[in-house]
């Protein structure tokens, strides 16, 4: 293998180790975001506040 094929390998298994290194930092800051806003909305969650159906008539009357 020519010496500039060898360097050219190194340097692509350099850049493939950095951008694996940024991707995992990324998607960890995302499940972290992801799960901030799921705790602080308390996710999926019928409100009290605005009934619907039957409660909805007699809350509107």
């Amino acid at each position: 293998m020519s010496t500039d094929l060898e360097r050219e390998l190194r340097n692509a298994k350099e850049l493939n180790a950095l951008l694996t290194e940024r991707l995992e930092l990324l998607q960890a800051v995302n499940e972290s975001a992801y799960l901030e806003a799921y705790a602080a909305h308390s996710g999926p969650h019928f409100c009290p506040d605005r009934p619907f159906g039957g409660e909805a008539k007699e809350a509107a009357a």
